[in-house]
Formats: C-alpha cells, sequence, structure tokens
C-alpha cells in the first residue's frame, strides 16, 4: 500500500501486509486505518506507525468494500460471503448484518444522511436499506452486474456502473426513476419514505430528461430529478 502526497505527486512510503488487501478507510481523526483483508476480517492499525489496534471478525470470507458513514459512526463492510455487515465505530461492535443480496457483495456505499446504505454484486438488483432498522426501503433492478454504486453527497441520488459497456445510471430514492444511455427507465421499488419538493429535468421542464454519457456533467445532473424524503 503506498501513501502519496498530492501536492508533489511523490509517494511519501508505502507499507508492506502480510494478508490480502483489497480497500481501506480513515478514522475520523486520522489516528486509524481500517484495512479489509482476505480472511474475512477488518484490521485497525493506529496510524501511522501501522501497529495493531482491534481485529474486527463479521465475515467467513473476503471482504472486498469498506465505507464509513457520513457522520463518521457507522462502518459496513461487504463481503464475499454475501454479507453487509455495519459496525458501531465508538464500540467496534456489529450492529446488524444484511442478507438479501446472494452472490459476493462488490461494492457498497452511505448516503449523505447516514441513514441509507446501498449494496450490490453480481445479483440483478441494488439493495437499498434503512440503516437504523435494517428494513429494505428500495430496491433498484438491473440488467447486469455491479462495480460501483456511489450516493451524491448532498442529495439522495445514487449513481451506479456495472459490467454492461458504454452503459451508467442514475437512481433518484424518491422518484424511483432511473436515468440512463440512451433512455429513461421506470425502476420498480417499494420505497417507504414520503415524497416532497419535486425538482426535475436539466431543461426545467416536467419530465426528467435523459443524459447522454458522451457529454455527462457530474454536477449538472444532481438536479436531473431530486424527491427529498423525510
Amino acid at each position: 500500500t503506498g501513501f502519496i502526497d498530492i501536492r508533489t505527486d511523490k509517494v511519501l512510503f508505502t507499507k508492506q501486509f502480510s494478508f490480502e488487501v483489497n480497500e481501506f478507510v480513515w478514522s475520523a481523526n486520522d489516528k486509524q486505518f481500517f484495512v479489509s483483508t482476505g480472511s474475512g476480517a477488518v484490521e485497525v492499525c493506529h496510524y501511522p506507525d501501522f501497529a495493531p489496534a482491534h481485529t474486527l471478525q463479521g465475515h467467513t470470507a473476503i471482504v472486498y468494500s469498506l465505507c464509513m458513514s457520513r457522520d463518521r459512526r457507522l462502518l459496513a463492510c461487504g463481503s464475499a460471503d454475501a454479507l453487509v455487515s455495519v459496525w458501531s465505530l465508538d464500540e467496534l461492535i456489529c450492529l446488524r448484518t444484511f442478507s438479501r443480496l446472494e452472490w459476493p457483495v462488490r461494492t457498497i456505499s452511505f448516503s449523505h444522511c447516514s441513514r441509507f446504505l446501498a449494496s450490490a454484486s453480481e445479483d440483478l438488483v441494488i439493495d437499498i436499506s434503512d440503516v437504523t432498522s435494517g428494513e429494505r426501503v428500495a430496491a433498484v433492478t438491473t440488467n447486469c452486474a455491479m462495480n460501483s454504486v456511489a450516493w451524491s453527497p448532498k442529495k439522495l441520488l445514487l449513481a451506479y456502473a456495472g459490467d454492461e459497456k458504454e452503459r451508467g445510471s442514475m437512481y433518484d430514492s424518491g422518484a424511483t426513476q432511473q436515468t440512463t444511455n440512451p433512455s429513461l427507465a421506470t425502476m420498480p421499488t417499494n420505497f417507504a419514505g414520503s415524497a416532497r419538493d419535486l425538482v426535475c429535468s436539466l431543461d426545467h421542464s416536467t419530465r426528467p430528461t435523459p443524459l447522454s454519457l458522451s457529454s455527462f456533467d457530474p454536477y449538472s445532473a444532481l438536479i436531473l430529478s431530486l424527491i427529498h424524503i423525510s
């Protein structure tokens, strides 16, 4: 693992781990480093000496993905055992697991409000869960395995990308619609939030407009079709 000073584009130092590393995240105070492993554990190391601090043993297979909530209180882990675990960073205990996916969990993402967690795999669905209750609030169907999901840092808008060539999508958790190239599709969902304040379209009309990925502007896309939920 290499650490780069982005101001100078120089590698400050490298760290050789004795285990498979798939992903890592920093703690809120930059004093700890969370590392996913091939053994199903997440190793917590002190920084910068990387002395072992804790081991979070929550899975029986490789941990592929890690994501820390925006409020820096929760850590989510996605594993090859098809489970997603959510951990309290205050107590370093597992609060709950989600087991609705059937294939190795490749990617996970917390919403900007830390209320929702999106997780995806080779299943042809993206699972969106309420972190507190553990209940599914939406199921976004896809036509290919997912490689990445990411919530907007400000809105309940989820972007996702999969194995299908030349195609990316965005999911509006309130309007239950996705924007994709080349057409707009309606997504089946059982989203339970109340819908308010509908803002539609790049051209200010009442109908959302498809995005062309060749001219994709991530900042413009944020106003595509957003619904705030309570």
